[in-house]
């Protein structure tokens, strides 16, 4: 999914997917859809419903975070420190109980 949705934030706008791409598999872009991590102004399906064509097609917030995570430093500085305590309360016990 990330893939697909990294492929089409590098298209040019207006993004339109007249004809598919190999990379553009009509189930993941449906997922994408309903899942909320990408908006369609007008797609044309199947008789079976997939996806054939795709006009309009834009990233939500929650897919532009599924590309590019943001890093939580404060949070990873926290854990970093809790795991170099956790060792030194560790390495305090065997020293002195082993």
């Amino acid at each position: 999914m990330r893939d697909t949705l990294s492929r089409l934030e590098a298209l040019s706008e207006p993004r339109h997917l007249f004809v598919l791409p190999d990379w553009a598999d009509p189930v993941i872009m449906d997922r994408l859809i309903q899942e909320g991590y990408l908006t369609c102004l007008y797609c044309q399906r199947d008789d079976k419903g997939a996806i054939h064509l795709a006009m309009g097609l834009q990233l939500t917030a929650q897919g532009d975070r599924l590309i590019h995570p943001r890093i939580n430093w404060q949070q990873l500085a926290l854990r970093g420190s809790l795991a170099g305590a956790s060792f030194v309360v560790m390495s305090v016990f065997i020293l002195y109980l082993g």
